[in-house]
C-alpha cells in the first residue's frame, strides 16, 4: 500500500460504458484526441473538443462552417463560407446585370416626373407614369418633320381636337388628285386670323379657280370704313358679264 493516498485513485469501482461507478474529467488533450472511453467531458473540454474534432466543411467535406457576410458574398470567391438569406438576396440585385434594349436583367421603375422628361434610357414605365406620360406628350418631330402616317384623327363628341403653335406653322398634303377636306358634320367650320392685316386670310390657288357654294344665302362683309373696303378683281379679264367692271369697290 502506497504511503500516501493517490488524489486521482478510484475508491470505489472504475465506471465504464457499461458500468455504473467513479469517473474523472478528461483534459482538453485527452478531449480533443478523442480516444478515450473511461472518461468524461466537462462543458469547458467539450467546447474545445468539439471545434477541434468537427473539421471544417468544404466541398467535399461535411463539418462546421461560418457564414459569409454580405460584402463577402457579394465578392463572390470563397469556397468555404456559407451564404445567407440577406446575402443572396444583395446578390441577387448586385450580382445581375442591369437590363438593356437586348439583355435580361435587373431594372428601376420610372417615376411619373422621369416618364414625362422622357430622355432616360435605362427605367421602364408602369402603369401611373404612363398616364403621366399621355398627359403631357412632348414634340412631335421637333425641328426636322417626323414620318408617319396618320389615318382619322376623331373627336368623338365629348371632347376636342386642339392643334396649337407658337411659330410658322404647314399643315398641307402632298400628291397629284390629293385632296384636303376641312368638314364639319353637325356644325361650323370657323377660320380665324386675329392679324391686323389686309390679307390676315389668303386664299389661293395658284394653278386652278376657287369655287364657293352654299345652300343658304352667302355673306360678305367688312366692317372696315373705306372705299376699298370690299374689292373684287379679275386683273386677266375685264368684266363679270356685260355689266361688271374688273374691279369693283363697294
Amino acid at each position: 500500500m502506497p504511503k500516501y493516498n493517490n488524489k486521482l485513485a478510484y475508491k470505489g469501482r472504475k465506471a465504464s460504458q457499461n458500468l455504473t461507478g467513479q469517473m474523472r474529467y478528461a483534459t482538453d488533450t485527452e478531449a480533443v484526441a478523442g480516444s478515450r472511453t473511461d472518461l468524461a467531458i466537462s462543458p469547458s473540454t467539450l467546447s474545445g473538443a468539439v471545434d477541434d474534432l468537427i473539421p471544417d466543411a468544404s466541398l467535399t467535406v461535411k463539418g462546421k462552417v461560418e457564414l459569409a457576410t454580405v460584402s463577402e458574398t457579394t465578392t463572390g470567391t470563397s469556397e468555404t463560407l456559407a451564404c445567407t438569406p440577406k446575402g443572396v438576396a444583395a446578390v441577387a440585385i448586385a450580382g445581375a446585370p442591369d437590363a438593356t434594349t437586348t439583355s435580361k436583367g435587373i431594372v428601376e421603375l420610372a417615376s411619373s416626373a422621369e416618364a414625362v422628361t422622357g430622355t432616360d434610357t435605362d427605367r421602364v414605365i408602369v402603369c401611373s407614369s404612363l398616364t403621366a406620360r399621355l398627359e403631357a406628350p412632348g414634340e412631335i418631330g421637333g425641328t426636322t418633320p417626323a414620318a408617319g402616317n396618320f389615318t382619322d384623327l376623331d373627336a368623338d363628341g365629348t371632347g376636342a381636337i386642339s392643334l396649337d403653335a407658337d411659330a410658322a406653322s404647314n399643315f398641307s398634303v402632298a400628291g397629284a388628285g390629293i385632296d384636303l377636306t376641312l368638314e364639319s358634320a353637325a356644325g361650323r367650320v370657323i377660320v380665324n386670323a386675329e392679324e391686323a392685316a389686309d390679307n390676315a386670310i389668303t386664299l389661293v390657288s395658284a394653278a386652278g379657280g376657287i369655287d364657293m357654294d352654299s345652300a343658304l344665302s352667302t355673306t360678305i362683309s367688312s366692317s372696315e370704313n373705306t372705299a376699298d373696303a370690299i374689292v373684287i378683281n379679275a386683273s386677266a379679264r375685264h368684266g363679270f358679264g356685260s355689266c361688271w367692271s374688273s374691279r369693283r369697290r363697294y
